[in-house]
Parts: C-alpha cells; structure tokens; sequence
C-alpha cells in the first residue's frame, strides 16, 4: 500500500497484511491512518481552487472502500443512481487514482527484479521494495530540478486547522468545481 504525489514519487509505504485482509482494515491499522485520525499531520490547512471561490482540505485519493473523512476522498458509491455531477466526479477521481497506478508501473518497467515474484525472506523483501521505492524517488526528483526551489519554499510545519470536518461537504465542493465549465468533459 503506497501514497505518490501528482509527480508520482512515492510519500508514503506500508507493507500492512499479507493476508486476506481488505485494503480498508490493513489502513486502518497504519501509522498514516492514527495520525490523520488525531489531526497529528502536517497537511496544508484548507484553501481555495485556484480561480474559485471553493474552499476545500486538501485530500488523500481513495478508491470506495475507503472511509470518507476531511483528508480521505472517495468517490460516490456506483450503487446508487448517481447524477450527472457524481459523474465527473467520480470521474476526475478515478483520474487521479491513476497516478498512484502509473507510480508502480514506471517503478516495476525500471526495477525489473519487481517483474516477478520476490524469492528472498520476507525481511529482505521489504529491504528491497524500501530500497526500490527510495532508488525511484531519487530519480524522479533528480530529473526535475524545479522540485528542489518548490519543496523549500512551499514546506509546511505547523498547518492552522479548520474547522472543515465533513468529508461529505469536501467531495460535494470537489463535484461542484469539477461540473464547472473549466472541466466539462
């Protein structure tokens, strides 16, 4: 289980549960998880859409098993009747899940050890997918100088909190900038 930035550079792992447990309650069970419970992370304080007036948190991109909450998103449930707004949503979500999916493609077409199974134990398993992820990292960011400018001036510490606890009322600020004119499909 891994999270990428929309560069696709991995910013968080977690090895979780090799068995038949589901995504959603080997989540739960992460450090990641406690932390975004107890607002005990440092996430951007809420602002506006660029050229809007929608003010929204800034989120993780979940697909529908996940918990909706202020910083987890999900898309609205595909077994209900969904509007043609729920629509583009679900849409543009379903297009940011991708960069998570194009983040371990371009990770196993460069580690081609990750192009079948691992033989190793599992501690030596884990050194290497550690190992990958820090190597893929490395070459992303190294290829992309304008990176380094952008970390050091836009790094956050200590965000302000808002008071924007609803996830529902953050997907439903999502739907309307996303049904807007500037995204209409």
């Amino acid at each position: 289980m891994a999270i990428c930035d929309y560069k696709r550079r991995f910013t968080w792992f977690n090895f979780g549960d090799f068995g038949c447990n589901s995504d959603s309650s080997v989540f739960k069970q992460t450090d990641l998880s406690r932390l975004l419970e107890n607002n005990r992370i440092n996430i951007p304080k809420p602002r506006k859409i660029t050229n809007t007036n929608i003010q929204t948190s800034f989120v993780y991109v979940n697909d529908e098993i996940f918990g909706l909450s202020e910083h987890i998103m999900k898309p609205f449930s595909r077994r209900r009747d969904l509007g043609k707004e729920e629509k583009i949503f679900n849409y543009r979500l379903s297009r940011a899940r991708l960069n998570i999916e194009c983040a371990f493609g371009i990770l196993s077409e460069k580690w081609l050890i990750l192009q079948q199974p691992l033989a190793f134990l599992l501690e030596n398993t884990e050194l290497v997918v550690t190992s990958s992820l820090g190597l893929h990292n490395f070459l992303l960011y190294e290829n992309d100088e304008e990176d380094i400018e952008y970390i050091q001036e836009n790094y956050v510490t200590e965000p302000e909190r808002q008071s924007i606890k609803s996830g529902a009322i953050i997907r439903e600020r999502f739907k309307i900038y996303f049904s807007t004119t500037h995204f209409l499909l």
